[in-house]
């Protein structure tokens, strides 16, 4: 299969709530993976995996404006494991490495656990509007350290 495939049938078992959580909006988000997989070379993707299973993927991208976004899904079931948090980490050092300074995140209101999460691994500078956090997260420190490794 191959990871665009993986990462659709993996966004097909995601909920509506899970999906609105990470899209802000009622969409089945294929043409973002679609597009996002295909047609961004220069973004990074990053998949987790159990076997030949995709039940996480995020994605780190340079917006229109320079603006470097994060945005990460994981599948319902493997929600609170630790796999988002691994996710992030991974992709966050590799921008670090790259001299990325900064990356943004917008997060519902409702998960702040999100932001708790990215305040492990940097300093925040955020404001909310709409019942959406707009986050951005210094990376002009040491690596990340995510507390544990929690995957099965």
């Amino acid at each position: 299969m191959s990871d665009t495939e993986a990462v659709l049938a993996m966004l097909a078992r995601c909920s509506l709530a899970t999906r609105f959580h990470r899209f802000h909006g009622f969409t089945d988000g294929v043409p973002y993976f679609r597009a996002q997989l295909r047609d961004r070379p220069g973004d990074q993707t990053l998949l987790a995996c159990y076997g030949s299973t995709c039940v996480g993927v995020a994605t780190l991208g340079v917006g229109d404006t320079g603006l470097v976004h994060l945005g990460v899904l994981v599948e319902d079931g493997w929600q609170g494991q630790g796999i988002g948090t691994q996710l992030t980490v991974s992709l966050l050092d590799s921008a670090r490495a790259v001299g990325v300074t900064t990356v943004h995140v917008d997060v519902l209101s409702d998960d702040i656990y999100v932001l708790k999460s990215l305040r492990r691994i940097g300093q925040l500078a955020a404001s909310v509007e709409r019942g959406v956090w707009s986050v951005d997260v210094s990376l002009c420190g040491q690596p990340c350290r995510p507390a544990g490794n929690r995957l099965p």
